[in-house]
């Protein structure tokens, strides 16, 4: 009786995708505990808002400090 190879191959592979796909996920899992954590949507917007504020005044200083000494 001939050995079917095919067989065996097939379940390596199997074997090979499943240790994958455990990998990946304990990978996955381990990136997100590293990772930034996820803001709700009020945090980002407030982060956005937070940020051209932080634009806006430097520029406003600026625009100010040149109209005093003249430059407009």
């Amino acid at each position: 009786m001939p050995i079917d190879r095919d067989v065996y191959e097939n379940e390596r592979n199997e074997i090979e995708r499943q240790f994958a796909q455990h990998n990946l996920e304990k990978d996955m899992a381990q990136a997100a505990r590293k990772g930034p954590p996820i803001l709700s949507k009020r945090d980002a917007a407030r982060s956005r808002v937070a940020g051209w504020i932080a634009l806006a005044v430097p520029i406003g200083l600026i625009a100010t400090l040149c109209y005093l000494l003249g430059a407009f």
